[in-house]
């Protein structure tokens, strides 16, 4: 998968850690938003028209599922020194949701981010802090 071969450009060395991976469609997997629109898919409607919070394709995740997964995991990390992290757009929007409290309702306040868009988070005592989000001058024209 894509955030596997991101992490594989980076690093050799490196461990998949299944509570990052990226919100599971079900029926939609391997389907482009726009095939799902001509479609007429009504639960897609229902979710990105509507806001429902439904399971994406039936037999995939709801938002608030990757919400838990991202705080349980969030609440069990415990990285040594600087550590990266390869997610996907929903996972790290639902983990950016956690550390800002705005849980669910996030995807309301924040854009969705670019393939390849860097976030950093710092983890403190009091805490997590997100440091930013989607940056991507790697991705300008030069």
């Amino acid at each position: 998968d894509r955030a596997r071969q991101t992490a594989e450009a980076i690093s050799p060395v490196f461990t998949v850690e299944e509570a990052v991976a990226e919100m599971s469609f079900g029926e939609w997997e391997g389907q482009s938003f726009r095939e799902l629109v001509d479609a007429g898919d009504e639960q897609l409607m229902a979710v990105y028209r509507d806001g429902l919070d439904l399971p994406r394709g039936d037999t995939g995740e709801r938002f608030a599922d990757v919400i838990d997964r991202m705080a349980r995991f969030l609440g069990s990390f415990q990285p040594s020194g600087r550590t990266l992290v390869v997610s996907h757009g929903a996972a790290i929007r639902a983990l950016v949701g956690v550390i800002s409290g705005r849980g669910i309702e996030i995807p309301d306040h924040l854009g969705v981010s670019d393939n390849t868009g860097v976030s950093h988070v710092a983890l403190h005592e009091e805490g997590p802090l997100l440091v930013d989000y989607s940056v991507a001058p790697h991705l300008e024209p030069r």
